[in-house]
């Protein structure tokens, strides 16, 4: 994703759509446009390993424990959010999502954090996933997405803008 932002940042592109979390990071660098899609943040959890969390606590508790540690996607928003999310765990950086996911499958990592797409697209392209992996959806940790736009082109983010507004629902989680 990062990727989409450098070929804006670079003209290559007045615009980049993808899955793109607004971060402040990206912000300094692009505009963005007003949230076109709002999705919750999830958790790939290894069945062997969470079997010995206790049931009784949330996941995001005993997840965010000094003795618990975390993949996340290296220099993605998701490393950001695990960091902040889960602020006593230790986040390690995962240098592929496919590389996290087989961490997690192999019992060499407790969990993954992803985006309730990431989850998506990795059960729908590997269903045997699911004998291995649990997935914990993230309620209360939602993520906007926007579209990214060249600075050097106020009047084509304003014109998105307003497009968006007159074609979105209210309420992007609708879409």
């Amino acid at each position: 994703f990062n990727d989409v932002v450098e070929m804006v940042v670079k003209g290559e592109a007045e615009i980049g759509v993808s899955c793109l979390s607004r971060t402040l990071s990206r912000a300094q660098r692009v505009h963005f446009t007003i949230p076109y899609f709002q999705i919750c943040r999830a958790v790939l959890l290894n069945r062997v390993k969470a079997s010995s969390l206790d049931p009784t606590i949330p996941v995001k508790e005993s997840l965010n424990r000094k003795s618990k540690t975390l993949e996340a996607l290296k220099g993605s928003s998701l490393f950001e959010f695990a960091e902040r999310y889960f602020p006593k765990a230790t986040i390690k950086p995962a240098d592929t999502f496919a590389d996290g996911i087989e961490r997690v499958r192999k019992r060499e990592a407790l969990a993954l954090i992803g985006s309730e797409i990431n989850v998506f697209q990795v059960l729908k392209g590997r269903p045997e996933l699911s004998i291995r992996i649990k997935t914990v959806r993230l309620q209360d940790a939602t993520d906007q997405l926007s579209i990214a736009v060249n600075p050097k082109c106020p009047i084509l983010q304003h014109w998105i803008n307003l497009y968006l507004i007159k074609h979105l629902p209210k309420d992007p989680s609708l879409n």
